[in-house]
């Protein structure tokens, strides 16, 4: 007869399976971790998918887009509250995409998304761009331990 892991014995199997695909498949745990929640932490799904197409799996995971935005000039205003970014602050978050917002920005778009639980479909901000951040990202952005612990 089976038995009910506890969280911590849950935590304790995610972190292993992490770091094996990781190993496996030669790729940060950051993204290993974002690709097994992509594949609903399905491994061999995600080892065949990876091997018969890493890019359209990056792809369909927003880890990579198709044409990112090239930045031509040095980033001056934030697209989403259109304030100034001066020189001495530190550099804009950016995804795969390319498009920049300031941190703070950053910072209340993830609230938002993880207040109204949806932070495992949360993309970039920037309309219609399909790269989403990864937990590390995320963890960059979000300082209050209980929100990231959400």
């Amino acid at each position: 007869m089976g038995r009910t892991m506890s969280q911590e014995e849950v935590q304790q199997l995610m972190s292993q399976t992490v770091l094996q695909v990781a190993d496996t498949l030669s790729i940060s745990t950051d993204v290993s971790q974002h690709l097994l929640m992509h594949s609903k932490w399905n491994v061999d799904l995600l080892v065949q998918r990876y091997a018969e197409d890493r890019e359209a799996l990056l792809l369909v995971a927003g880890l990579q887009v198709r044409n990112p935005q090239a930045l031509s000039s040095p980033i001056t205003q934030c697209p989403v509250c259109l304030n100034l970014l001066n020189n001495e602050s530190e550099a804009a978050p950016t995804l795969c995409c390319m498009h920049y917002c300031c941190k703070s920005c950053w910072k209340e778009y993830l609230i938002t998304r993880i207040e109204q639980n949806l932070v495992q479909n949360c993309t970039c901000p920037i309309s219609d761009c399909p790269a989403q951040p990864t937990d590390a990202f995320i963890s960059s952005i979000i300082s209050d331990s209980e929100i990231a612990a959400k």
